[in-house]
Parts: C-alpha cells; sequence; structure tokens
C-alpha cells in the first residue's frame, strides 16, 4: 500500500521524499519478506524463523519510522486510510507475531530432552 505515496494524484500535493519513498519501497520489502517467510515456513527450511524475524523486525521499523513522520499526513489525500487504519492493525499483528516467535523461544528453551 505505500507505493500509493509515489503515485502523482493519489496524495493532495507531492509528499516529501524523505517520507515517500522510505515508506513505498519498504512496505515493497516487507511484503516480499512476507511472502518468503511463508514459502520458507510452508516448505519447512531451516532458516524459516529466522526470515520470519527479519520479517518482523523490518515490517515494524518500517511502520515505525512512517509513524515518527506524521507531519506529512494532511498532504496524503486519497491515501489518509493508510494511517488511520492500516498502520495501527499492522502494528498490532506484528506485535502478536513478536508474541509467538518470543513464546516459541521461550518454550524451546525450558523443555527438557526426553530420553
Amino acid at each position: 500500500m505505500g507505493m500509493v505515496f509515489l503515485v502523482p494524484g493519489i496524495v493532495a500535493q507531492p509528499l516529501p521524499s524523505a517520507f515517500a519513498t522510505p515508506a513505498a519501497y519498504g512496505d515493497l520489502a516487507t511484503g516480499l519478506l512476507a511472502l518468503l517467510a511463508l514459502i520458507a515456513l510452508r516448505s519447512d527450511w531451516a532458516w524459516a524463523l529466522a526470515l520470519v524475524w527479519f520479517f518482523n523486525v523490518v515490517g515494524t521499523v518500517d511502520l515505525l519510522n512512517a509513524v515518527r513522520q506524521q507531519n506529512v499526513v494532511p498532504d496524503l489525500g486519497a491515501a489518509w486510510y493508510i494511517p488511520t487504519l492500516f498502520v495501527p492493525l499492522l502494528l498490532v499483528t506484528h506485535f502478536m507475531i513478536f508474541v509467538r516467535l518470543l513464546r516459541r523461544a521461550t518454550k524451546s528453551n525450558t523443555s527438557v530432552p526426553q530420553r
């Protein structure tokens, strides 16, 4: 969705490139990493969980960077729904993924090996 920040006519006026470019390409990178993580998990690749961690960190940092630059919100025009609806939902989703990953790590560290 962040790619709409680069499309003329969607936003009220051209957004500062310091916001639009990282937000757009950060969303693209996060989406591609998410798809790759899904494929890795489904295929049971050895480094699948590391890829999920990487995707989740990149996605969270991308969203927090966009939230940090909230001064561009009045210029979003038709893309106003992204920071008001999708950013909070995505932050909650990333938080839930972190919780699951940390629970999995804690569970595997506390389990007693069976003989």
